[in-house]
């Protein structure tokens, strides 16, 4: 082998390159990525800082606008219970005098309830809405032991809020509810009252197919806020009923689909379900045209589930069955009569049947001119045999007398 000699060993020595990265390059690079890093963070949290700072501003601002308006509807409840015209008056304003004039009647309103019945105002603001310089609100009154929520709208002004017109755009967010074939389409603040109406809507379609054989029919509810609107079927859209807003019309908040509500709803949707099942053009002063509106009030009897609507037909479907019935009023034609309910029961002629004449002897006083209401008629017969109706009458001054009818071809006849 050969001699190798000391400045080889050493130029070989120098050849041999250094593996790795520097030490310090890596740890400069290092810290200038955590300082990157923190500086991202400290942004983040100035941005946050900030965002925070302005949601509290804002939020600060709408407590105190919020607590301005509280204040606002305490003065003016404190204003109707003690009986302060002039503070109440100050609290209102409008572009018209008609606001005005409107909010005196109110007031005195108030002052009369106080004198005739058990009025609590308590002030208790129930439902609060903020928008821009709009604000609604619901306050509770309870008089006689009934709760009431009372919609009153204001406006920011310049020096403050103050009681304006409603703002019946500002009713809340539209909603739907349903149950069965029944819609119900609502602002937000009539939320009680529509899942009410839907529910008892949905039961009086059941119940009342149920009775005339037939599948419950698609109804749409429209409960509509609004001065003067009124319970009836829209020009605009088919089987959509429009209702005025129980709240309003001043309904309880405990029962939120009130009573009359129920009534108006009950007639209309009775009425619309019988002329879907019975033909129209009925002459108006027909036995057939009786016997479709006693069908329309004994619905309605159904749907509230309460008697006395109509005393011949609700005594003929308890003795001889609701589908009797609805036979009855799908073979309606312009010439039906009486006679009709004593085929579909099977007996000779309508003298047979058990049934209450009461309504039916009612149509027929009026019809002949004659006024009042029978409020019992029982059944006789004269010396031949021949079957009567013996009616108690009451007149419009609320004398009774007795009148007399005979079974004359084919239709009951007053003979006394």
């Amino acid at each position: 082998m050969g001699i190798r000699v000391d400045w080889e060993v050493e130029a070989e020595r120098e050849r041999v390159p250094v593996l790795g990265e520097d030490p310090q390059a890596a740890r400069r690079r290092r810290q200038l990525r955590l300082r990157l890093l923190l500086l991202i963070l400290l942004l983040l949290a100035l941005m946050a800082a900030v965002a925070t700072g302005v949601l509290l501003r804002l939020r600060y601002v709408d407590w105190q606008r919020e607590e301005a308006l509280r204040d606002t509807i305490a003065s003016e409840v404190t204003a109707l219970r003690m009986g302060d015209r002039a503070l109440f008056l100050s609290l209102q304003r409008s572009a018209t005098a008609d606001w005005t004039t409107r909010q005196e009647s109110e007031f005195e309103r108030y002052q009369q309830i106080k004198q005739s019945q058990e009025i609590d105002l308590t002030g208790v603001v129930l439902d609060l809405a903020l928008e821009d310089q709009r604000a609604r609100v619901l306050v509770e009154e309870v008089i006689d032991g009934v709760r009431y929520g009372r919609p009153w709208f204001y406006w920011r002004y310049e020096d403050g809020w103050h009681h304006v017109p409603p703002d019946y755009t500002f009713w809340g967010e539209t909603r739907t509810a349903t149950n069965g074939s029944v819609r119900v389409r609502y602002g937000a603040l009539d939320e009680p009252a529509a899942q009410a109406a839907a529910g008892l809507a949905g039961r009086w379609l059941d119940r009342g197919c149920a009775a005339l054989g037939c599948t419950p029919p698609p109804l749409t509810l429209h409960i509509t806020p609004g001065d003067g609107v009124t319970t009836g079927w829209s020009a605009s859209e088919a089987d959509v009923l429009i209702l005025p807003s129980p709240l309003v019309r001043g309904g309880g908040l405990d029962a939120p689909f009130d009573s009359a509500s129920q009534l108006e709803a009950a007639n209309f949707i009775a009425r619309w379900l019988i002329d879907r099942t019975t033909p129209g053009g009925l002459p108006p002063e027909s036995e057939a045209e009786f016997l479709r509106r006693a069908s329309v009030n004994w619905m309605v009897g159904l749907f509230l589930d309460v008697g006395g609507a109509s005393p011949l037909l609700e005594s003929f479907a308890s003795a001889y069955g609701e589908p009797a019935l609805a036979a009855v009023l799908a073979g309606l034609n312009p010439g039906s009569t009486v006679d009709a309910l004593a085929a579909a029961a099977g007996v000779s002629a309508a003298p047979a049947l058990r049934v209450d004449w009461s309504d039916y002897l009612t149509w027929r006083l009026n019809s002949a001119g004659s006024s009042g209401q029978v409020v019992q008629a029982e059944q006789t017969a004269d010396g031949a045999g021949n079957p009567l109706l013996s009616a108690r009458v009451q007149d419009a001054g609320g004398a009774l007398y007795t009148a007399t009818f005979a079974w004359i071809n084919g239709r009951w006849e007053r003979t006394a």
